[in-house]
C-alpha cells in the first residue's frame, strides 16, 4: 500500500500541474527542497513573460512577436501622426526621408476603392521635369489659360492654399492618403481653403501667371513625404490617365539625384549674406534633411556666408 500511496504523490505533485482558478494557466506544484532551493535562486527566465498572461503552451514566437507588432505599430502610429500634422504656413513637407539611403521597394496604392484619378488640367505639357538651366524644374507645366479651372487629380485635404512669394505665386497643395501630396501653382485664384476635403475633379483653382511665371500656364509638382517625383513616371499626359494604378516606390524613382544611381550631376550652391538651409532648401525644392546628408552636417550645425554646400 505504501508503494502505491507515494506512487501517487509522484505522479500528483511532481509530473502534472495543478490548475489554478484562472482557467487557461498552470501553477506548477515544485517539492521544497534542498536542491530546489538553490535552484530557485536561479532567475527564471520566462518570469517577466508570466506578467502579460502568457497562456500555459509559453508559446515565445507569439509572445515576441506579439510584442515586436506593439513596436512596429507604434512607430508607425508616431510617423503617421507626424505626417498628418497639418502645416498651412511651411510648403516643403519636411520628414526623415532621404531617397538616396532608401534600399527597399514601397508600394504606394494611388487608387484604392471608389477613388479615380482625374487630370488637373487637359492641356498638353509645354515643360517637363527636369534641369532648366541655373534651377531644377521639379514639376510639369501645362499648358492653359487665365481663368480655366484647374482641378484635384486625387481626393485628398488642402493642406496650404495661399499666395507663394517663392515663386509659386497663388499655391494649393492637396494631401493625399498615401504619403503623396499634389502641388497645383501660379493660379489667380484660389477656391479652396486649409483643411477642406477634395474629392478628384472638384474645382480648386482657376489658371493665371502669378508667381515666377512667363504666361499662363500650370505649375503641377507630385512629392512623396517632401520629395520630389517625377509625374511622368505616374501619369500618361498623351491619354490623360494613369499609368498604372500602384506606383513601385523605389531608389531608381530618384534617380535624378545625384548619388542614387541616375546621371544628374552634383549642384553646389554658394552661400549668401542672410541665407539659412531652410532657404536654400526652398530654392532648390528640397528639404532641410536632404541638404544636412549631402553635406554631412549634424543638427546643430551652421553655415556661413561664403561657404558653398552641396544642393543635389
Amino acid at each position: 500500500m505504501r508503494y502505491y500511496f507515494w506512487l501517487t504523490v509522484f505522479f500528483t505533485y511532481f509530473l502534472f500541474p495543478a490548475r489554478s482558478q484562472d482557467s487557461g494557466y498552470s501553477t506548477y506544484l515544485l517539492p521544497k527542497t534542498d536542491t530546489m532551493l538553490l535552484t530557485s535562486q536561479i532567475p527564471d527566465p520566462y518570469l517577466f513573460i508570466d506578467r502579460y498572461g502568457v497562456l500555459e503552451s509559453r508559446d515565445d514566437s507569439a509572445f515576441i512577436y506579439e510584442m515586436f507588432s506593439e513596436w512596429v505599430f507604434d512607430e508607425l502610429e508616431s510617423i503617421v501622426e507626424s505626417y498628418q500634422s497639418f502645416d498651412d504656413h511651411r510648403i516643403h513637407y519636411s520628414p526623415r526621408f532621404d531617397p538616396l539611403k532608401k534600399k527597399d521597394t514601397t508600394l504606394i496604392y494611388l487608387l484604392d476603392s471608389g477613388c479615380v484619378y482625374v487630370q488637373p488640367h487637359p492641356g498638353h505639357l509645354v515643360s517637363r521635369f527636369g534641369q532648366r538651366r541655373r534651377r531644377y524644374h521639379y514639376g510639369v507645366d501645362v499648358k492653359l489659360y487665365t481663368g480655366d479651372t484647374v482641378r484635384s487629380a486625387f481626393d485628398g485635404i488642402v493642406r496650404i492654399s495661399t499666395y507663394n512669394r517663392g515663386g509659386y505665386g497663388y499655391l494649393v497643395i492637396v494631401r493625399h492618403n498615401n504619403g503623396l501630396e499634389t502641388y497645383y501653382s501660379h493660379l489667380s485664384r484660389l477656391l479652396v481653403k486649409p483643411e477642406d476635403e477634395v474629392k478628384a475633379g472638384d474645382a480648386i483653382g482657376l489658371g493665371g501667371s502669378t508667381g515666377r511665371s512667363t504666361g499662363p500656364h500650370l505649375h503641377w509638382e507630385i512629392r512623396y513625404l517632401g520629395t520630389p517625383i517625377n509625374p511622368e513616371k505616374i501619369v500618361d499626359f498623351t491619354n490623360k490617365c494613369l499609368i498604372s494604378d500602384t506606383l513601385y516606390l523605389s531608389r531608381a524613382l530618384f534617380s535624378y539625384i545625384s548619388g542614387s544611381g541616375g546621371t544628374g550631376k552634383a549642384s553646389y550652391h554658394k552661400v549668401r549674406n542672410g541665407e539659412t538651409l531652410s532657404s536654400i532648401a526652398r530654392r532648390y525644392g528640397t528639404s532641410v534633411y536632404n541638404l544636412q546628408q549631402l553635406n554631412r552636417m549634424g543638427r546643430s550645425t551652421t553655415i556661413r556666408a561664403g561657404s558653398t554646400i552641396r544642393v543635389r
